[in-house]
């Protein structure tokens, strides 16, 4: 190899390790730009928590609506049974 060719080589290798160092530098934006990203992961996270936690209560609402359907039914068959009682007492099995 001529001296002018590994010039050449050592100039370009020079001029990538250079390059290499500044591409380093630039990830510092990037680096902020995952903490960001990460930041906004964790909010998400928290929302979706809570999103769970109202929909638990809504649930447990749901359930109190239908145990009132189920007591409102029992009461209407109540009422049918004490209009037609006649004075006699109804035995249990009845």
């Amino acid at each position: 190899m001529s001296a002018e060719l590994v010039g050449i080589i050592s100039v370009g290798v020079g001029l990538a390790l250079a390059l290499f160092a500044l591409w380093g530098l630039s990830l510092k934006p990037l680096q902020a730009n995952v903490e960001a990203l990460l930041a906004n992961l964790t909010e998400m996270n928290r929302w979706v928590r809570e999103l769970g936690d109202r929909i638990t209560r809504l649930e447990a609402v749901v359930v109190t609506r239908d145990d009132r359907e189920c007591l409102a039914e029992r009461v209407a068959r109540l009422e049918v049974v004490l209009a037609g009682n006649t004075g006699r007492r109804n035995s249990p099995s009845e």
